[in-house]
């Protein structure tokens, strides 16, 4: 606009006519008629731009608003629940607070009572080592006790032996004993009777002395094979006597007179 006033300037000076002048400005005018028409749609198009704007404006400041309203509600409810969570902070610090320092106290306690275990672990170790030791003492005394317990079942098998010969021994004298015992009552009757016989005193003397000679004669026989020194050896020997006292006795009624 500014460089046609200036060439308009300059044409005014140059015209040569008045017709060559009303032509300038005519033609100046109708420059002016279309700028004012580029104008005014321009003017129209930022009216339109405008009115767009300014209703994009409105609805943009009610979004902004609803957004603002509600960041506005947000933000309470975030102040209400950072009031809450400041409040559950505070409540698990001092149950953290309280934790720790039960838990330290437990821990005092349990190094305690672990100092205790180890203490009674070293002492329960040192009496296992005596026992072992003592194990180990009662285990050779056991091999020395073993060992005289051989030595004496050995011995009392021996014992048990020499007992049961001696037993076997004993029934066998107990026998004789008895069958002499019998012998002797079988005697005495004899000589009872024989007595009441006077006058046959001699023939009753010879057969009272055959079956006692037969019978002494048995005894010295069992007396040389009983075994030397044991029990049976003195039965028999008591039984020889007996034997000899009743000859004595029948040689005595032989020698008196009829």
């Amino acid at each position: 606009m500014n460089a046609d006033i200036l060439i308009m300037d300059q044409g005014i000076s140059s015209f040569s006519s008045k017709d060559e002048e009303i032509q300038y400005w005519k033609d100046l005018a109708v420059q002016f008629q279309s700028g004012l028409e580029e104008a005014r749609e321009d003017t129209r198009q930022v009216e339109r731009e405008l009115e767009e704007f300014q209703e994009n404006s409105h609805q943009l400041e009610k979004e902004l608003e609803t957004q603002l309203e509600q960041a506005d509600k947000t933000i309470r409810e975030l102040r209400t629940r950072n009031n809450r969570l400041q409040l559950d902070n505070d409540t698990l610090k001092d149950n953290y607070e309280q934790t720790k320092r039960q838990n330290n106290a437990q821990i005092c306690e349990l190094q305690a009572t672990v100092s205790e275990y180890r203490n009674h672990e070293e002492s329960l170790l040192k009496y296992i080592r005596e026992l072992e030791q003592k194990n180990d003492d009662l285990e050779r005394s056991h091999r020395a006790m073993m060992t005289s317990v051989t030595e004496f079942e050995s011995k009392l098998n021996s014992a048990i032996e020499r007992n049961a010969l001696l037993e076997s021994e004993q029934d066998e004298a107990r026998a004789m004993v008895q069958r002499l015992k019998d012998e002797a009552r079988d005697l005495r009757q004899e000589m009872k009777i024989r007595k009441c016989e006077v006058p046959d005193n001699d023939k009753c003397f010879e057969r009272v002395r055959s079956p006692i000679d037969s019978n002494k004669l048995k005894v010295e026989m069992e007396t040389q094979t009983a075994v030397p020194g044991s029990p049976l050896k003195s039965k028999l020997n008591l039984a020889c006597r007996r034997t000899k006292s009743v000859t004595l006795s029948l040689n005595c009624m032989k020698s008196s007179p009829t």
